[in-house]
Order: structure tokens, then sequence, then C-alpha cells
């Protein structure tokens, strides 16, 4: 669709600057608004020529705008920040300069847009997120933990899983040369246990949450596959969304940065590591899930879920083995583990994409 207008916001806690520029005519239009309600710039914005939309950058105050300008009739795009391109030799920066700067990148279609998610994947994604914070948390609470048993010469032995049942009863059993480090100890303890039972909630939000649609497909489609657990499905399907707006699995691949990065100029040809862009958590998510096929010899090649297609089952019993082979057959090459792992999670990562979108 040709636009008449482009409408650049710069979007804060309580101000907006706004910028409308006739592509025709090349007027532009300054305004600034003070803790404004959406309807009061789709309001403004009704006295310029249709058709129009607006654009902001993406930032701390999220998606609510843009969903409210949408659902108020104007349309309304969110750019990429760290893939917008910026004048190099610029050193003004005002808001009203960069809802102008907005307008005119947006009037020449120069503006990488995101996923806008609604309310509920958004809700979904906060309490995905919320858990991994959680989990990152419990982790610190365990290592200050252990340093200053360490640092008291309490050293669990050698080889042995901790915090399994026998670490517990280790530990209720320590003793110490001060009632000062006992009560350290105690608080330390607490720590861990606040942490790990405020992890186990969100965990239990999470599988209920995973059984209800709309995940429950996407969630039991990608569980077939093997170091894929129905967290980390629920986890990819709430972040990703619509996987239908990637066209092949290398786009969704290139998304979750784990394709290759290169650097080519002339006759010169040069490729490093993958470009680690786009979403952090899923690129995690697939790189840990990606070790199963490294770690374990064998599998069971079959592998069922109830409520999916049959082709689909025999398309993730296919991907299970297929990416067992190319992790044995980059051993074989002599390759690091490391490299070897991101090998299988960028396959991983195709095979997902194919599940879900079958």
């Amino acid at each position: 669709m040709q636009y008449r207008t482009s409408i650049g916001l710069d979007v804060h806690a309580r101000s907006v600057a706004a910028c409308a520029l006739d592509h025709l005519t090349g007027e532009v239009v300054e305004r600034m608004f003070i803790e404004p309600a959406p309807q009061d710039i789709v309001d403004w914005a009704s006295q310029f020529e249709a058709p129009m939309r607006a654009v902001y950058e993406t930032g701390p105050t999220g998606f609510v705008l843009a969903r409210a300008l949408n659902e108020g009739g104007l349309e309304c795009v969110v750019a990429a920040t760290s893939r917008m391109l910026r004048p190099s030799g610029e050193r003004v920066k005002t808001d009203r300069r960069d809802a102008r700067f907005l307008a005119r990148m947006l009037s020449t279609n120069n503006i990488p847009p995101v996923h806008i998610p609604d309310a509920g994947q958004e809700a979904a994604k906060d309490l995905v997120r919320q858990r991994e914070d959680a989990r990152e948390t419990l982790t610190r609470a365990k290592l200050r933990m252990s340093h200053f048993l360490l640092r008291k010469g309490h050293v669990w032995g050698k080889g042995r899983k901790s915090w399994s049942a026998a670490y517990v009863r280790w530990l209720s059993g320590l003793r110490f040369e001060t009632e000062l480090d006992k009560a350290v100890f105690d608080e330390f303890r607490a720590d861990v246990t606040y942490h790990a039972d405020r992890r186990d909630r969100i965990q239990r939000v999470i599988e209920s949450e995973a059984k209800k649609e709309p995940w429950a497909r996407t969630v039991d489609r990608l569980a077939l596959l093997k170091g894929v657990s129905a967290y980390t499905a629920f986890a990819i399907a709430v972040e990703v969304g619509d996987f239908e707006r990637f066209p092949s699995a290398k786009a969704f691949q290139a998304y979750l940065g784990l394709n290759v990065s290169e650097h080519s100029s002339g006759e010169s040809s040069s490729r490093g590591g993958i470009t680690l862009t786009g979403n952090a958590l899923v690129r995690k998510l697939l790189v840990e899930a990606a070790w199963t096929y490294m770690r374990q010899r064998t599998f069971r090649s079959d592998c069922a879920a109830e409520g999916v297609p049959a082709q689909v089952v025999e398309h993730a019993r296919k991907g299970c083995l297929r990416l067992r082979r190319r992790a044995e057959h980059l051993q074989r090459r002599g390759k690091k583990g490391c490299v070897v792992n991101v090998a299988v999670a960028r396959e991983l990562a195709g095979w997902v994409w194919a599940l879900a979108t079958m």
C-alpha cells in the first residue's frame, strides 16, 4: 500500500513527541503530547491525509501504545532500535528531531519492524522471563552459600551431586565455630529455599498454561523432539508467537542469531562465529537442548503425542535421528564440542520451525 502520511513518535513514559510528514506536499507538522492517551494521538492524526501509518522505536514502554493505536484505527509499526540506520555525524539529539527522523525513515520504507505481540502473548512472555529470572537468582543464591561454606572449611565430597537429597542431609548436619556463622548460614539456606519455591510456583503456572490454547498445539509438537521439554517448548512458542511470519527455516535460524557471520569484500572472504542477534532466550534454550544429541549415544526412534497428526510425529522422529547423526558426523571430524553443539542447535531450530508450521 502507498501511504500519504508518515507519523514518527518518540515515546517516553510521560511524553510523546509526534511528527507528521505528508509525502506529496512535503509538509511537516509537529506536536508534543504530555501524558497522552492513545486516543489523543489518533484524534490528532485524523487531520492529515489518509492512508497513514505511525512508527515508534522499541523500548521500555513496550507494545501497549502500538496495540492501542492499531485498535483505534491508526496503523502503527514498532521499529527495531538496534537495526535503525542513523547518520554517523549527528551530534544533536532531541525528542522532536527523533520523531522527525522516524517519520522520514518510515516515508522511505527504511523501518525494520518487530513483531507486535497481543496482550496474551506478552503476558506469557513475561511469565517465561520471570521463570528464567527466578532460575538465575536461585543459582546465584546457591553459589553464595557454597562459597560461604568453602570459606568455613565445609567441602562436599568430590564427584558427588550437589543439591541432592544426600547434600541436603549433609547441610543439616553442619556445625560452625560461632553462633554468628550459624546465623549467616541459616539466612543463606532460607534464601535458597525462598527462590526455589518461587521457581517451582512459576513452573507450575507454566505447566498449566502449556496445556491451554493457543499454546498447546505448538507445545505438543515441539516436545516430540528429544531435549525439548514442555517448558522449553512453551518458552519457544510464546517467544516466537507466529511461526508463519518466517518464510523458511533459514529465516528462523537468522532470527535466532544461529546463522554464521560473514565479512567479505572484493576477493577476500571471511566467516566467523554465529551472529548472536535476535531472540537470545530461544537461542539459549535450543543450545541447551542440543547437548542431548551429543551426550546421548542412543535414543529410541519412536515418539508420540496425543492429538498430534501422524505425519508430524513421523517428521519429529526423522528429525531426532537426523540430529543425532549430524552430531556424530561432526564429532568424528574432530570438531570442538561447542562447535558441534551450536551446529546441532542451528539445525534443531530448523526442525522446530518445520514442526510448528506443518
